[in-house]
């Protein structure tokens, strides 16, 4: 495995604390006694201050060019003023990680905001990765480190913290050390101008010391790299999100306090859903989650199995299972004898299972591992409310000793009260097993795994295969729009984003502009009657709110009628307002229709979004709005529909017929395609789109443009430097003539090629399939077929090589953890080699790495797999020996 670019960061041998002092009050005092304090080897720690030549036994150096030492990372406590002189030093003798850990920035925001551009703009003219300012700093306790101002004791455990918040960490840690509860981790990152997120948890979702990860999240800068890092993350570890900042005001106060931007929160949640991840809301909500996946635990189902000595908090636990969505556990006929065996007579006889309040130690045993034994369980709150009898301690123990027992469930205890149980909640926090003062908090923490287990389901859902669609023309409308761009336009008008609509593949009325009566005659003719009619001007955004539409004109003499109607309608309500004539358009003859709004919007920081809600006239009802993220596929846009407060309107009742959602699925994919590939466009509003039985049809459209915009300042560039989520890369499709005269399609891999990836598994001989996987396997699993065709292409490519729908050859790179280099892979059908389809797909993939600015290829193949090492020597790569194995070969190619 290559080393993660930020492991000398995470993983320093070596430290040198700028600012390193003797006084009470200094930070540079802090970070050193706390240094020592926890165990880092004092020779590894070099102390940079002019005043002195020793600081808590340690020598001190003026600078770091005198200490002849280069430490692995920066801890830097000095004023604000003194930063950028110390990154240059780090600069010149190689040092590449610092921490920032200085408060006081500047007088203003714009103060704080110039001095954190500055150095992020040094940073990386200098090659110096910067954690902070305003950093809390650094503690990983496996490492005897803690290079931070919290003076604690952390113990070494398997969650990792990462926090914009110094307090929020310091309150956590608190908190963890009277619950047993260790880190892996703890990462500051402060108003993170440069490391941020997104890198951050690329190197945790590697870190085989940390299982699950909770972050503190304030306001980002990168969305991109944010989105990439929590999607990859959360496939393999749990991912808690505390996200504040969700309403206005609160969001002022978290980007004083961060530095980052604050989106629409609606973005926030929809965006943190896609990644997989869960999401808190209040900071009790950090501490019920690191209870939890303290566990370190996966879950096998969703089942919870109440029991309880009182009814009244079983059934508490049970109402909020019920706020969850969570399944309480059925109990069979069989489960039922047996219970009535052991307990009393009156015993609830259903989930929660009420024991009764005399019940004893043994009826607790007893009931907790029969309902244990049962495999429809995964998790077991077992509740206790104190009685006359007592018994709390000898329960507690019994419950501690049966859970040992079965490793495969999650346990929970509730012991409630206070005197009479606090022996008990020590017993299970010294045992390891998460105990809650109230039922509510105990649900609320199991939620936490069924959210990750339900997540887990949705990433291996993989959508079914794109049919013949209706080709799209992206040029005619990025046409259109470097057109009005040029002439100084701010947005189209009606008929060009109908027009624009109409190229994408969306449905729309037929209509015209008629800027007279006699126009508006002659367009009637042409259309058919009946017609709609609406008013035009620029000085009226909603027609219907002036008067301004008539529908069912059957006829000529209506339609005179009607047009001077309109036109005083409207001078009525708007007396100034500039009329331009009027919109003749064809009727939509649908007594079951209903009128949606969906369209696009940009969020501030993760850029172009898609979202759709009620329109027209029933907006007075349903005002929500649901947002994704594009680029959308059926599953996400499905999801969209469903989660949507318009769901139960599309449903139909005995009135009406439910309306045809795949003709709406298909309309919010060509919405995202539109996102992704016009990023000119700034909004869109199609309201109202109308949807019936029949299908979906664009009424009314309106689109704001600008100059595209990146979403990140930095780090995100090229084509869709507008979007939080790399789409797929389209541009990259090209056709390709083999040896036998015969064309094929190379082109990425889409999240809809699950099946293609199967049967092109199923089509290699077995020698085939063991040259690429290095071990026989005789089928791809879910996951494999999942972690293969979602790809993402800011970190990956997969491309495939397709002869009549059919995939004959795949290859593909993964970036290694150091940023700079990235594994392939390769394998062709048997009946397509030696027609060079492997040298097309190794150049294009050559090429898609040199693009990510990757400057290694390299790759494992086995030894006797001599025609590979063949092949790999006719492209360039050169072959060496690998250390751990002596039947691989490890071939490189320089990109550069």
């Amino acid at each position: 495995m290559n080393k993660h670019y930020l492991g000398s960061l995470f993983n320093p041998e070596c430290v040198a604390i700028f600012g390193a002092s003797d006084k009470p009050d200094s930070l540079g005092t802090h970070v050193m006694a706390n240094l020592i304090a926890h165990g880092f080897q004092k020779d590894a720690i070099i102390a940079i201050n002019p005043k002195y030549k020793e600081i808590q036994g340690c020598p001190c150096f003026a600078t770091l060019k005198e200490a002849q030492q280069r430490p692995d990372a920066a801890i830097i406590t000095t004023p604000a003023r003194t930063l950028s002189a110390i990154v240059d030093q780090c600069a010149k003798l190689g040092v590449r990680h610092a921490v920032l850990l200085t408060v006081d920035l500047g007088k203003s925001e714009e103060d704080v905001e110039k001095l954190q551009n500055h150095l992020a703009k040094k940073a990386y003219k200098k090659n110096v990765r910067l954690l902070g300012p305003n950093s809390l700093g650094v503690i990983f306790p496996a490492y005897r480190m803690n290079a931070s101002l919290y003076p604690g004791k952390v113990a070494s455990g398997e969650i990792a913290l990462v926090s914009q918040s110094g307090a929020v960490c310091t309150a956590i840690l608190d908190w963890a050390a009277t619950q047993n509860i260790g880190f892996s981790r703890v990462i500051s990152t402060g108003h993170a101008p440069d490391i941020e997120f997104g890198e951050i948890l690329d190197f945790l979702e590697s870190d085989e010391r940390t299982r699950s990860i909770l972050l503190y999240v304030e306001g980002i800068r990168n969305a991109r790299s944010f989105m990439s890092g929590l999607r990859a993350a959360s496939r393999v570890k749990p991912v808690i999100v505390l996200k504040v900042g969700r309403y206005s005001e609160t969001a002022i106060a978290a980007r004083r306090h961060s530095g980052a931007f604050v989106g629409a929160d609606s973005v926030y949640d929809s965006s943190l859903r896609r990644a997989g991840v869960i999401r808190g809301k209040r900071i009790n909500d950090m501490f019920v989650a690191a209870r939890v996946v303290s566990l370190a635990k996966k879950l096998q189902g969703e089942n919870l199995t109440v029991l309880s000595n009182g009814g009244g908090p079983g059934v508490i636990a049970s109402d909020s299972a019920g706020d969850y969505s969570i399944p309480l556990t059925p109990l069979s006929s069989e489960d039922t004898t047996q219970l009535d065996a052991l307990l009393p007579e009156s015993w609830s006889r259903f989930n929660p299972i009420d024991i009764k309040s005399r019940a004893t130690p043994d009826h607790y045993q007893e009931a907790f591992e029969l309902c244990a034994n049962n495999p429809n369980t995964h998790g077991i709150l077992v509740i206790f409310t104190p009685h006359a009898l007592g018994h709390a301690e000898a329960c507690a123990q019994v419950i501690i000793d049966s859970a040992k027992k079965f490793n495969d469930k999650v346990v929970l205890t509730c012991w409630m009260g206070g005197n009479d149980v606090m022996e008990s909640r020590k017993l299970f926090t010294e045992a390891g097993i998460p105990t809650f003062y109230a039922p509510e908090g105990a649900v609320a923490a199991f939620s936490y795994l069924t959210s990750f287990f339900r997540n887990q389901k949705l990433l291996l859902q993989t959508p079914p295969p794109l049919e013949n669609r209706q080709a799209i023309d992206v040029k005619q409308v990025q046409t259109l729009i470097s057109q009005s761009l040029q002439l100084g336009h701010k947005q189209l008008s009606r008929e060009e984003t109908l027009h624009m609509l109409t190229l994408f593949g969306i449905p729309t009325l037929r209509s015209r502009v008629a800027h007279s009566l006699d126009e508006a005659l002659n367009h009637a003719n042409t259309i058919g009657y009946p017609i709609a009619l609406k008013i035009f001007s620029s000085d009226i955004s909603r027609k219907s709110e002036v008067g301004g539409v008539r529908t069912g004109i059957s006829n000529r003499d209506a339609l005179i009628q009607t047009y001077h109607a309109l036109v005083k309608n409207a001078l009525a309500f708007k007396p100034h307002a500039k009329i331009d004539g009027m919109i003749v358009e064809a009727m939509y003859a649908s007594t079951q229709g209903r009128e949606l709004s969906l369209g696009i919007f940009h969020d501030p920081v993760f850029g172009a979004t898609v979202y759709l809600g009620a329109g027209g006239s029933t907006v007075k009802f349903i005002q929500s709005r649901e947002v994704a993220l594009p680029p959308l596929n059926v599953i996400l846009a499905k999801d969209m529909i469903y989660r949507s407060d318009i769901a139960p309107f599309l449903q139909g009742d005995a009135q009406s017929p439910p309306a045809k959602i795949d003709a709406l699925i298909d309309i919010l994919m060509r919405i995202s395609e539109l996102a992704c590939e016009v990023p000119e466009i700034q909004s869109l509003e199609i309201d109202p789109l109308i949807i019936d039985e029949n299908g979906a049809i664009a009424v009314e459209a309106r689109t704001r443009i600008a100059a595209q915009r990146s979403i990140s300042r930095y780090k995100v560039k090229g084509r869709y430097r507008h979007l939080a989520i790399h789409p797929y890369p389209s541009y990259i499709e090209e056709t390709s003539q083999l040896r036998n005269g015969q064309s094929v399609l190379l082109r990425p891999m889409r999240t809809e090629d699950a099946e293609t990836e199967k049967q092109f598994f199923k089509s290699l001989s077995q020698e085939s399939r063991y040259f690429r996987f290095m071990y026989n396997i005789k089928e791809l699993t879910p996951t494999m077929v999942a972690r293969f065709t979602q790809i993402d292409y800011d970190k990956e490519m997969a491309l495939v090589a397709e002869h009549n729908h059919e995939a004959i050859g795949i290859a593909r790179y993964v970036t290694n953890p150091d940023g700079e280099s990235c594994e392939f892979a390769i394998a062709i059908g048997d009946d397509w080699q030696h027609l060079g389809i492997g040298r097309r797909l190794m150049e294009k993939l050559l090429d898609c790495a040199r693009a990510q600015k990757l400057e290694i290829m390299e790759g494992s193949v086995l030894r006797e797999n001599v025609k590979m090492l063949e092949f790999c020597q006719r492209l360039g790569f050169i072959s060496e020996g690998m250390k751990d194995s002596t039947t691989e070969v490890l071939v490189k190619k320089a990109l550069s």
